[in-house]
């Protein structure tokens, strides 16, 4: 969504801001408020005319000044710049432009910079179309999310599933479990059984608008049997002690519960650190299955593996974004401020379902 207004009265014309407060100078425009929130991740057009001055200003609640001026790092050849809000209590910013930008420059938050221009208030989900986005379309639906701890919410309580209620007025319920698996037979080292989500759905709340599934890391880290993807739709045919046979048997069981309803599966994102080391080759044989898997089942998935706010491969992002494990991150389990970053990814996936 480009949250960029240019006609908005609130809009300033020939201002420049300088440290944060708006300066007159001819030839620029800044912009309103746009509400963001500490975590976010902005991506804004590249403007030749602001150079190195070409600062995010952060604002609190009150709209008074936060920080100092955050100055985003130039993707691709000048096309945009991009930034991660680090600040705390961070509740807008401001940006300035000049006027040969007026008709074409965009600011996106947690989503990535469009490759062609989109207008004020539009979100491009899918090339070339654009659909509009209607207000709060999450807002009183009922969602049932089954995972691991990422979805149970290890590194704060409720983790994303809570986070998107109380940011869209989801409804929902939370049954992921630290540990799950997608599939079933699994054990900890004490040889009790683990959180099996392909034998959880007749658990789930029957009434459900959308089910979302989180893919565990837990199922790779475990090596747990591969198996097959069959070339069937059969309903006695899936082993779901191998993670094709429980993923498939997940989404038959899923299908016949919720016909014509919003079912989709989150794909993990890249663990790193203290509590998994992340092998990407075998990793990425568990994901390669699960996205044959999915377009059989005509499922859609969100990749955060492939793309995600939250690169924890570098140590200062999984410190500050992950649950800390002594001093550092633990790479795996998102805390709050990890969690604010990946909500309005996820919430704005469900919007296209």
């Amino acid at each position: 969504m480009n949250h960029l207004n240019t006609d908005s009265t609130v809009t300033t014309n020939s201002t420049f801001i300088d440290g944060g407060v708006l300066t007159p100078t001819s030839g620029y425009f800044t912009s309103d408020y746009i509400r963001v929130q500490t975590g976010d991740t902005i991506n804004y057009t590249y403007d030749s005319t602001m150079g190195v001055n070409h600062y995010i200003w952060c604002y609190d609640a009150s709209k008074t000044l936060v920080g100092t001026g955050i100055l985003g790092a130039v993707v691709g050849s000048n096309v945009s710049r991009t930034a991660t809000i680090s600040t705390a209590n961070v509740a807008y910013i401001r940006l300035s432009f000049g006027n040969a930008r007026r008709a074409t420059a965009m600011v996106t938050v947690n989503t990535p910079y469009p490759s062609a221009y989109v207008p004020y208030g539009l979100i491009r989900f899918i090339e070339p179309e654009i659909y509009s986005r209607t207000a709060d379309p999450l807002a009183g639906k009922l969602a049932v999310f089954d995972g691991d701890s990422i979805t149970a919410g290890t590194g704060w309580a409720g983790g994303y599933p809570k986070m998107i209620g109380d940011m869209y007025g989801l409804r929902h319920v939370n049954y992921g479990v630290g540990g799950g698996t997608i599939t079933a037979g699994t054990t900890t080292t004490g040889g009790t059984d683990r959180h099996w989500v392909s034998r959880n759905v007749d658990n789930w709340n029957p009434d459900a608008d959308y089910i979302i599934i989180q893919m565990s890391s837990n199922d790779y880290s475990l090596t747990v049997p591969m198996g097959d993807m069959l070339g069937t739709f059969t309903t006695t045919a899936f082993d779901d002690t191998t993670f094709a046979g429980a993923l498939e048997n997940t989404f038959l069981q899923a299908q016949l519960k919720y016909p014509a309803k919003k079912i989709g599966l989150i794909i993990p994102f890249k663990v790193y650190g203290t509590f998994q080391v992340l092998d990407r080759n075998r990793f990425e044989t568990y994901i390669d299955m699960a996205k044959k898997i999915c377009v059989k089942w005509s499922v859609p998935y969100l990749d955060l593996y492939s793309a995600s706010p939250l690169n924890f491969g570098i140590k200062a992002i999984r410190d500050q974004f992950s649950l800390l494990s002594g001093s550092d991150g633990d790479g795996t389990h998102p805390n709050e401020a990890g969690y604010r970053a990946l909500t309005p990814v996820i919430a704005n996936w469900m919007m296209t379902l």
